[in-house]
């Protein structure tokens, strides 16, 4: 586009000055000759593509094409899914770690609670054991 811009100038140039010079004429060759070259690179690039298609099956483009765009779908879901599956197993650790603190907390509470009354529990039964076997130590001493 940038050497058709240029072309059209140089053209401007020639009807300003009136008069075509060798070099000008040189010029306009080499911009022709890369003109030609660019044309036959894209001829070639046409032709394989006509080759990899089978001319017969002009369908075969258009599957080409909904097949990129199928792929590139799928590419969404994909990144949407792995996004959607980063959400959940952040949620599900974040649940599982307020789970774990609770059980903690839980677990601490009965610990402090429970030892008290099972110490106090033992220590009565065992003052009251030691009670009864005074009594009847007591009872049977006096019995004799």
């Amino acid at each position: 586009m940038d050497s058709l811009l240029k072309s059209f100038r140089f053209a401007d140039s020639i009807k300003t000055k009136g008069t075509i010079s060798a070099k000008d004429i040189a010029i306009i060759d080499l911009r022709l000759t890369a003109l030609q070259d660019s044309i036959n690179k894209q001829s070639e690039i046409t032709t394989s593509l006509r080759q990899a298609i089978d001319p017969l099956k002009p369908d075969e483009v258009l599957t080409i094409v909904r097949l990129k765009d199928q792929i590139v779908d799928l590419n969404k879901d994909l990144k949407n899914l792995e996004e959607s599956q980063k959400d959940r197993q952040q949620t599900f650790e974040d649940s599982i770690k307020r789970e774990t603190s609770s059980s903690n907390q839980s677990t601490t509470l009965i610990l402090v609670v429970l030892i008290p009354l099972v110490l106090n529990f033992v220590y009565t039964v065992w003052k009251d054991f030691r009670k009864s076997d005074k009594d009847k130590n007591t009872k049977q001493a006096e019995t004799e």
